[in-house]
């Protein structure tokens, strides 16, 4: 028998991409929790490869059993309710905060390795002060980034206890296979011409999985053994303006973004009256089109990664996967 690696979230974009690359890498056995009644198209690949536990993360009990019979020399636990979905409060407690609780103590019980793939929303939608770093402030402005900042203490006390945790908190991620992700989204609204944002420059930054992905492999590596918590994103922030315009150039469309830049002011407005109402869902979609939001990270540095990731453009294959995604031609 090899090293035995627990994965959580592999139905989803990041963790089938990174159950993909540890398979391939043939190190560890792979053993993952899904949720009951998933779909089994989203399971197919890794039929036969993997052992399969099927544990709902808002299930503490059932979880809580299985962890008591199991052992692993890692953990990676990649799996959460996202703020895309619509749950009680309750169940991203449990599944966001208490299940990381329960996997880690698992962790620490056994000396194994704890990996918690984490996000940048804990320094809030949009941080307070740009560019942000793994000690700016968190804002707890969502019921997600709550439950995030809130396993991140969690863990944090366990670190002290002697548990070996590596803490990574990409931006928002892209790459090729995520049908619903924010790029995708960029690519329709820029298709039907209807994005529009301030005249002023908007600098954002995003995550390649590849690179997620790689993190996650050095910190597997046998020698790899240091604590740590950061930050992971690309090489350098985009312009809102410049990816807009390379999304429309690589559809065919010509130029973007010559009628649809308009007076700062009118962000402002949307945003305060959408405060005063309590969108907060709104005030978000517009905030991330209207202010900037980007950080800095030394993990590539820390870790010895020497790939260069730049958003632009690196991002075309997601573009053209979304071409066929939204029919357009590209």
């Amino acid at each position: 028998m090899g090293k035995k690696i627990l994965i959580t979230g592999i139905t989803g974009f990041v963790g089938r991409h990174t159950a993909r690359a540890i398979l391939r890498a043939g190190l560890y056995d792979v053993t993952a929790i899904v949720r009951p009644n998933t779909d089994s198209e989203r399971l197919e690949e890794f039929v036969g490869k993997i052992e399969i536990v099927e544990i709902d993360l808002c299930d503490l009990i059932k979880l809580q059993s299985y962890l008591g019979t199991v052992k692993f020399d890692v953990i990676l636990h990649i799996g959460a309710l996202l703020r895309q979905r619509k749950f009680f409060k309750q169940q991203y407690i449990d599944a966001n905060v208490n299940a990381t609780e329960l996997l880690a103590k698992n962790a620490l019980k056994n000396n194994s390795k704890f990996i918690f793939c984490s996000t940048v929303s804990i320094y809030g939608t949009v941080p307070k002060n740009v560019p942000a770093d793994r000690k700016s402030e968190m804002v707890e402005d969502t019921i997600y980034s709550m439950t995030k900042i809130e396993a991140e203490k969690r863990l944090k006390l366990l670190i002290g206890q002697g548990l070996n945790c590596n803490i990574v908190r990409p931006s928002i991620i892209y790459g090729k296979g995520d049908e619903n992700g924010f790029p995708n989204i960029l690519v329709k609204l820029v298709s039907k011409r209807i994005l529009f944002f301030p005249r002023k420059p908007v600098r954002f930054h995003l995550t390649n999985i590849n690179l997620l992905v790689e993190v996650f492999l050095k910190i597997l590596e046998e020698s790899f053994w240091d604590c740590f918590d950061d930050i992971v994103v690309d090489d350098e922030p985009v312009l809102l303006d410049d990816l807009a315009n390379f999304i429309s150039m690589n559809l065919g469309k010509g130029k973007y973004g010559k009628w649809h830049k308009l007076p700062n002011f009118v962000f402002d407005l949307v945003l305060f009256v959408l405060k005063i109402f309590g969108l907060n869902e709104m005030e978000s979609k517009i905030s991330f089109l209207s202010k900037d939001w980007y950080y800095k990270s030394d993990v590539k540095m820390n870790l010895g990664i020497e790939t260069q990731f730049c958003t632009i453009p690196q991002i075309l294959p997601v573009v053209k996967e979304s071409c066929n995604s939204w029919g357009v031609n590209g």
